[in-house]
Order: structure tokens, then C-alpha cells, then sequence
């Protein structure tokens, strides 16, 4: 504190083991070693023997604590490891499920393939039983679309726009490959 009692500039910390001495703020080194001395006279806390369990629970919730502390903590070892435990079995995941897809969509074009190649032969015996030269896709997808492009998409894959019922062959085609169906089974 200044002469007239007040502290000084920049002396905030007074009572607080700081004072103001020779116009500047400085730590009162005689205080805090009276504050850090413990009393001679004050009686020792003594442990409660007749508890060891709460203790020993005690230290293991700490040690947990710690534990938990230590992985929440960005920065240790323990977290890093298994950051990069998790990075390693996340990769190892994603290749097999990478690879699962590929086994699918492989069995799913093989039999695709093989369906529409007993389809073409069905068509192509029926084609020459029935005499007839040339058979048209005929889709029927509906024009209610969302989308202009999809609108777009459906017209321009219409090779059909007008033909009679009596030139549709579906019927025979499909009554054929079920009786080819029951026959492999």
C-alpha cells in the first residue's frame, strides 16, 4: 500500500500474500511462509482402520478416474492407441463390406445373365414355331414421373408405341418358361 493506505497501481492481489512495497506490487514472502507452515499443535488425521474396503474402493475409483481421464485425453498414449485400434478395425470393416458387395453384385449380374438367356431362347423357339420375323420389347412403364429426365428416359426407351393384342406373344413366352422351369426342377 502507498503512504495514504491504498494500494498501488496494478496491486490487486493484496491480502493475498502480496503488498505494495517500494511503489510497486511484490509478493509478501514472510506471509506466504506463514501460511505454508503447518501448526505444530493441530493433532495428525489418523486413517479409520476399522474401513480398509472403503479405502482400497476408494483408490480403485480413483485409479479408474484416472483411467478414464487418461483416454479422454486427446493427447495420450493410451487414447492414441486406441484411436488407432479403432481406425485399423474400422478399415478392416469397410474392406470386407467392400468386398461382400462385389461377391453380390457378381452372383446378382450371374444370374441376371443367365435369366435372360433363357429368355432369348424361349422367345427365339416360340419366334420360329409361330413363324413370326421379328419380336419388339414392348415396355408399359408409366409416364407419371417426377422428373422431366426420367419422363425423357422413359420415351426415348419405347421402341413400341402401338401394336394389337394379337401380335403380343408374353403369354406363350411366359407359359413356356415355367414348363421349362418345372422341367429343370
Amino acid at each position: 500500500m502507498d503512504p495514504a493506505g491504498t494500494p498501488g497501481p496494478g496491486c490487486s492481489r493484496l491480502g493475498d500474500g502480496f503488498e505494495y512495497r517500494g511503489g510497486q506490487c511484490q509478493q509478501n514472502s514472510d506471509r506466504l511462509q506463514r501460511v505454508r507452515r503447518p501448526r505444530k499443535n493441530k493433532p495428525l488425521k489418523r486413517a479409520n482402520k476399522s474401513k480398509p474396503s472403503s479405502n482400497s474402493s476408494a483408490r480403485k475409483s480413483n485409479l479408474s478416474r484416472k483411467k478414464s481421464k487418461s483416454l479422454s485425453s486427446p493427447a495420450s498414449a493410451e487414447y492414441l492407441e486406441r484411436l488407432q485400434e479403432w481406425i485399423n478395425k474400422r478399415a478392416l470393416y469397410q474392406a470386407y463390406s467392400d468386398g461382400q458387395k462385389q461377391v453380390l453384385e457378381a452372383e446378382h449380374q450371374a444370374w441376371a445373365e443367365t435369366l435372360y438367356t433363357k429368355l432369348l431362347e424361349e422367345v427365339e423357339k416360340i419366334a420360329q414355331a409361330e413363324g413370326v420375323d421379328l419380336i419388339l420389347n414392348k415396355d408399359q412403364s408409366p409416364l407419371n414421373t417426377r422428373k422431366l429426365s426420367d419422363l425423357l428416359e422413359v420415351i426415348r426407351g419405347r421402341k413400341v408405341l402401338y401394336s394389337t393384342a394379337e401380335l403380343d406373344l408374353t403369354d406363350k413366352v411366359l407359359d413356356s418358361l415355367n414348363q421349362r422351369y418345372a422341367a429343370e426342377k
